[in-house]
């Protein structure tokens, strides 16, 4: 009978380290493909964006993470280390534009965003566990898409 209680105490203890891995991540909340004349970054100009959103109750440091718009190449871009940009606070979030112009600014990615569909990945440290991904179509300009309160696209 002890042995019984153990293996079902050792299952809970796996089934609530998922879920808390799992809620301890953040999401892709919003992006914009087609950015004519709508929001501007810091040089006035008109790019891309990504919008990710740490939904816990806790800050989330991405410093060493990746984002990308290619299954084949998930390490596109690398948060950098070391630098506050990247701590997302509790329920807060952090804005990054793809533009293809990393040389403006550090929250600016190495690729910009394909209107015509394209994904958005979002990987781990190790480069290969994906934490978020959303695959998009062809986007309106100056409309964003992003996730409503039960993280479903909308």
């Amino acid at each position: 009978m002890e042995i019984f209680q153990l293996i079902k105490f050792a299952r809970v203890l796996i089934l609530i380290t998922i879920i808390s891995s799992i809620s301890g991540q953040v999401l892709i909340n919003e992006f914009l493909a087609s950015n004519l004349n709508y929001y501007q970054d810091e040089y006035g100009e008109y790019d891309d964006l990504i919008e990710i959103f740490n939904p816990n109750e806790n800050p989330i440091v991405l410093s060493g993470y990746y984002i990308s718009d290619d299954s084949d190449l998930l390490d596109k871009w690398v948060f950098p280390q070391n630098d506050s940009l990247f701590i997302i606070p509790a329920e807060g979030y952090i804005v990054l534009w793809a533009d293809g112009e990393p040389e403006q600014g550090i929250n600016h990615l190495s690729f910009s965003l394909n209107k015509n569909g394209e994904m958005i990945i979002i990987t781990e440290p190790d480069g290969q566990t994906i934490i978020d991904q959303i695959n998009f179509s062809y986007q309106r300009t100056n409309i964003s898409m992003g996730r409503d309160a039960q993280n479903n696209n909308t």
